[in-house]
């Protein structure tokens, strides 16, 4: 292996290193008897010698460089797709990503938010305090998504979105000016469906170059001891079983150095993520794979409640993509009714237990409103019944306002996406309802077509009171 000869070839040289050092202590202590009068000499003498001590500290940092060979190892072996976000400290880390041959299995991307400008642009907002864990979580978050937009970029159509991590690193080491408080930092693993948040407390007195080292080899570890455990995760996110693995990397014994575990539960459900952070809009879910913020190119998507999903939400569709000449179909469930609000968590993962069931691309959003779901869908069609549509174009969902409305449409326009309305029986008045009994906004007159020969009515109202 490469890093073994390295490692010889440095041993070599750092015995010769310390022959030469003693050689050249002993004829300066003869230089000083014999040469009183010519200190500039002296002191040029003194200068090379420290320069030896360079020289010995240039050989401790390519023995590390012999420790993250074999971590790097480790990580094209376990093949996690990784994205690195730092703030200054854990700088080898940053700097050791990619030195092996083969990184590209697991790297994706590394930055060094090192300005607190620079963190403030990557979060879109003031920050109060560098250091701490939240800042490290929102970092770790943030470059998990990244990693799907990376994924996405490439056109990746493998299972790699399954074995992405996004790691954030946040912390205050020793540095020129005397520093008041504990050197330490904080350090998060995000996979998605779990997170680890750990607190690195350092005892005062090493170089800043040493206890980055020690950080950055805890990362490394903690991240490799993580990525052995997390195979599978993926089922958890549908709450099908709870993994029984490890919840946390243990530091072997190391004076001066603490490592605290932050958060023993560690379990994340990505639906109640999406209600939660402005980072999320969608999750594209399918039997083997899950997509964060999906964009949907040439596709039809059909939106609904989904309580529960029946044979007339698939027929709908079929019948959709078969008009647009589309070969992709994904059913767009809203963690949010813009009527009824949030839908609890409990119900929201019976829905979707019911939805793979019928072998379908399932999109779950946070965006209840059409005019926001405008942002996951390109060149593509909204399939909807009428009595949808009659709410699509309610100034009710605008503010009350039909200027807003129009102006919400053009989103639509500019993203060449169409509505597909279907006919509708309306039980209150017993009346069959089609495209033509409604308004169609001048903007979007053109985009909007009409899906003459589908008829089916049934409803999951109709079910549910079956059901009782």
């Amino acid at each position: 292996m490469i890093y073994q000869q390295i490692y010889q070839f440095m041993m070599i040289t750092f015995l010769l290193q310390n022959i030469l050092k003693k050689c050249l202590q002993y004829l300066l202590q003869f230089v000083s008897l014999a040469m009183p009068h010519q200190p500039t000499q002296i002191l040029s003498n003194i200068q090379l010698f420290r320069n030896w001590e360079f020289y010995q500290f240039q050989y401790n940092q390519v023995n590390n460089f012999t420790y993250y060979f074999k971590q790097e190892q480790i990580m094209i072996n376990q093949e996690y797709k990784t994205v690195l976000y730092v703030t200054g400290v854990g700088s080898t880390a940053l700097r050791d990503f990619t030195i092996q041959s083969g990184s590209s299995k697991y790297a994706l991307e590394a930055t060094n938010f090192y300005a607190m400008g620079s963190l403030q642009l990557l979060f879109e907002r003031t920050i109060e305090k560098f250091v701490c864990q939240e800042v490290a979580e929102e970092m770790a978050r943030r470059a998990y998504i990244r990693s799907h937009h990376i994924l996405r970029s490439q056109n990746d159509q493998s299972e790699s979105y399954l074995k992405t991590v996004g790691v954030g690193l946040t912390g205050a080491i020793s540095s020129l000016k005397d520093r008041k408080g504990n050197d330490h930092a904080y350090l998060c693993f995000d996979f998605g469906t779990r997170k680890y948040t750990y607190y690195i407390n350092l005892v005062k007195g090493r170089s800043r170059e040493e206890e980055d080292q020690i950080i950055s080899q805890i990362l490394y570890d903690a991240l490799i001891f993580h990525c052995q455990q997390n195979q599978g995760s993926f089922n958890s996110i549908f709450n099908q079983q709870k993994l029984k693995i490890p919840q946390k990397y243990e530091l072997p014994q190391q004076d001066g150095v603490q490592l605290i575990c932050l958060n023993e539960e560690n379990d994340i459900c990505l639906f109640d993520v999406l209600g939660e952070s402005q980072l999320y809009h969608s999750i594209l879910i399918d039997q083997l794979n899950y997509v964060i913020n999906p964009i949907i190119e040439k596709g039809l998507v059909l939106s609904g409640s989904f309580n529960p999903p029946h044979q007339g939400h698939i027929e709908l569709a079929q019948k959709s993509a078969q008009q647009m000449n589309y070969n992709e179909i994904f059913y767009e469930l809203s963690i949010f009714n813009a009527d009824k609000g949030k839908i609890p968590s409990q119900e929201l993962t019976k829905r979707i237990h019911l939805m793979r069931g019928q072998n379908i691309k399932i999109l779950i959003s946070n965006r209840p409103l059409f005019k926001d779901k405008n942002m996951f869908l390109k060149n593509g069609a909204f399939s909807l019944g009428a009595d949808t549509y009659k709410r699509l174009i309610d100034p009710k969902y605008y503010g009350g306002s039909l200027s807003q409305r129009d102006i919400s449409f053009v989103c639509f326009v500019q993203n060449n996406n169409r509505f597909i309305v279907a006919p509708r029986l309306n039980p209150q008045t017993g009346i069959v309802e089609k495209l033509d009994d409604f308004e169609i906004p001048k903007i979007i007159f053109e985009h909007t077509l009409e899906l003459p020969d589908f008829r089916n009515d049934e409803s999951s109202t109709n079910i549910r009171k079956y059901q009782m």
